[in-house]
């Protein structure tokens, strides 16, 4: 079909994929054209995603305010623990009226990262989180329940109002989800 160059700035046709080699795209056979391939021919797709050999990858960056202080607990054997509810919000306009959605993320520290989010943080902090999904389950009343948590691999205290008083001793405004 041509050189991967061929196409920068756009995407492949419905038609064609890349292999996972510089300047070898594949055909699609029929039956896999159209609505029955996933993204309709958004993406490339490569063979190595059959190919044990592909590379996965498992990882969430957010930047947020927390909703609440940092809830701080500790192991048996001595370790912190910090769970942090951080909100992050999305905003658009449609039809000239003003839209918002906010996400609600359960984010869980340890160590030294739950020990600095104990000393540092508090509700309204603005914060950037690195890290992992992660999904447990247990059981309640019979019942198996699940949720999925950001397991923190880093954290940075980012500038802004950090649920401080500002130079005049008022708090400041701002349209924050919570």
């Amino acid at each position: 079909m041509g050189n991967p160059k061929d196409f920068e700035g756009s995407w492949p046709s419905k038609q064609t994929a890349f292999n996972g080699r510089p300047g070898n795209w594949l055909s699609i056979p029929k039956p896999y054209r159209g609505s029955s391939i996933p993204h309709q021919g958004r993406y490339r797709f490569f063979s190595g995603l059959l190919n044990e050999e592909f590379i996965m990858l498992n990882k969430v960056h957010i930047i947020g305010y927390l909703g609440s202080n940092p809830d701080i607990r500790y192991s048996q054997g001595g370790t912190a623990i910090a769970n942090l509810r951080i909100a992050t919000s999305e905003r658009w306009k449609k039809d000239g009226e003003k839209k918002e959605k906010t996400e609600w993320h359960t984010v869980v520290l340890f160590d030294k990262l739950a020990e600095l989010a104990k000393q540092y943080l508090q509700k309204g902090s603005l914060v950037y989180i690195e890290g992992k999904l992660q999904t447990r389950s247990w059981d309640k009343d019979g019942e198996e329940r699940f949720t999925t948590e950001i397991m923190a691999e880093s954290m940075k205290m980012l500038p802004g109002n950090n649920g401080n008083k500002s130079k005049g001793g008022h708090s400041q405004q701002n349209d924050r989800p919570f």
